[in-house]
Formats: C-alpha cells, sequence, structure tokens
C-alpha cells in the first residue's frame, strides 16, 4: 500500500441525496412494486487528510439500482481526478440505496490505512480513471405503519481503480451496517447507523456512526444535516468525523435533484467539499 494511502469518504454526504432520492420513490410504492433508479453527480473535496500535503479529489459516480420498498441491490462506478498527494485514495458514491438510512453508509468513513505525520512530502501526483466499484444489497426488515423503518446493509468495494495511480485501495473493502429512521410529525426524520467494515487482505477493519435529521419545507424541498465518525483503522493514526448539509427537490415525478456540502472535524477528514446528484426514478 503507498505511504500515504487512505480510503477516502470525502464524498460521504452524497449518500445523503441518495436517502432523499430513494425514500421518495420508496414512499409511492408498496413493497412488491420494483424499479429501477439511475443518478449521476459530481463531488469535490479539498484537504491534506492528514498526510501534510493538500490534495484534491473530483468524482463523478454512475450508479444504478433495482428493487423495492423493501430491498434494493446497486452498483456505483465512479470516474475521478486526484491532484497531490499520491496514495490518497477517493471512495465511489453513488445514488442508490432502498429508502432507509443505511443508502448513506455504503462507503463509511474508513479512516487512514498508511502511516500519519511521517514529515516527509512525496511528489505530488495528477491523475485520472475509473476508481473502484461498489455493490450494495439491502434489505428493510421492518416498516412501521408511522413510517419509522429498520434496515441492514451489506456492501462490497471491489479494487477496479489503478492502485498504482491512486485511483483504487488495491484491495476490496466488506462492509455491514444496521440503523433506522423514525418520523418525526409529518415532515420531520431523524435517522442513524453504526456499521463495521474490513479489508480483506490488510484485515484493516473499523466501526463507524453517522447520524442525522432532515425535514421538509414549503413546495416540498427537503432540508437535512448529519454527522458522522468512523474509528481509526490503524495504530497511531487519526480518528475521522465529519458534517454535512443537505438540500433535495423533483424536478417532475421521476427527476429528483440534490446538493450538499460538508466540513471536516478532524485532521484526517477533508477541509471541505460539495457536490449534487441527479436522479432518475
Amino acid at each position: 500500500m503507498p505511504i500515504f494511502a487512505r480510503r477516502l469518504a470525502a464524498h460521504r454526504a452524497a449518500f445523503m441525496l441518495t436517502l432523499c432520492a430513494a425514500a421518495a420513490s420508496a414512499g409511492v410504492a408498496t413493497a412488491e412494486e420494483r424499479n429501477w433508479t439511475f443518478s449521476v453527480g459530481a463531488d469535490y473535496s479539498q484537504g491534506d487528510y492528514g498526510s501534510g500535503q493538500d490534495t484534491d479529489i473530483i468524482s463523478v459516480p454512475l450508479s444504478a439500482s433495482y428493487g423495492s420498498a423493501r430491498w434494493r441491490v446497486g452498483v456505483t462506478l465512479p470516474y475521478v481526478s486526484v491532484e497531490g498527494a499520491p496514495g490518497v485514495v477517493p471512495g465511489s458514491t453513488g445514488a442508490i440505496g432502498g429508502g432507509g438510512p443505511l443508502s448513506s453508509v455504503t462507503n463509511p468513513l474508513l479512516g487512514p490505512t498508511g502511516p500519519s505525520g511521517t514529515g516527509i512530502l512525496a511528489p505530488e501526483i495528477s491523475e485520472q480513471g475509473f476508481g473502484d466499484a461498489t455493490l450494495e444489497f439491502s434489505v428493510t426488515s421492518y416498516i412501521a405503519d408511522d413510517g419509522a423503518r429498520v434496515t441492514v446493509l451489506a456492501a462490497a468495494r471491489l479494487p477496479t481503480g489503478d492502485e498504482e495511480r491512486s485511483l483504487g485501495a488495491g484491495e476490496m473493502v466488506l462492509s455491514l451496517a444496521a440503523g433506522g429512521s423514525y418520523p418525526i410529525g409529518e415532515a420531520a426524520t431523524i435517522y442513524g447507523a453504526v456499521g463495521y467494515s474490513n479489508a480483506t487482505e490488510s484485515g484493516d477493519d473499523g466501526v463507524f456512526v453517522s447520524a442525522g435529521a432532515e425535514g421538509r419545507i414549503r413546495g416540498g424541498v427537503l432540508i437535512g444535516a448529519s454527522a458522522d465518525w468512523s474509528q481509526a483503522r490503524i495504530a497511531d493514526a487519526p480518528e475521522r468525523s465529519q458534517v454535512t448539509f443537505y438540500s433535495a427537490f423533483d424536478l417532475s415525478s421521476k427527476v429528483r435533484l440534490g446538493a450538499y456540502v460538508l466540513a471536516g472535524l478532524s485532521e484526517s477528514a477533508p477541509d471541505a467539499g460539495a457536490g449534487f446528484r441527479l436522479v432518475l426514478h
């Protein structure tokens, strides 16, 4: 693994847009009805991620999923651009999920996977290409009459990106998470999730936690905020935390647009980031 290797979730907030889009489509479908969802977007993040060198990451994720209000299977393949420190690996993101809180944690905040604080600056790189693909499968095991739900999600990040060019992690990363959401009145929802990830070759692993709230305002516009934390995955590595603010609204009965901004709260998180998603369902 590169000396500054990190499986970043700089674009973690994009999954909040997934949650909004999937929940909207799930709300008008019965458990037996099935549908396709497609999305495209763009993510940008900037920071040194604890490496001592600023790195800019741009990702254009392409996603597709199929399922119902009870289950969903999906795939995401991002095209990424990395400029800065070698070994800072972007995470893949996309608008896939079953309308539950776990739509937001397919690529959790896994934290750094290489030594930090070396004080040695490596030559900067500028690379573009396809990154790591992600497969995920979610099952909503419980949906109450008031809309409360419990969801379990399993995901696999596949090493399709070129590790030597800092476009991929170079190994498979498996994640398992569970979470729930609970409506507050007719226009607001609180949600949370906890999960675990493991890199199959290096053995790096860690726990991650996400919690947030969202609500609908005039004109059907949805706004929300979330906070995310992940355990350090290797000795002496910093833990990762960040906050995200997002909004989404329907352009039509089948097209949804969302956007977000994020801010890092720890050294290994991005300093700042922003992005959008266009979702067809």
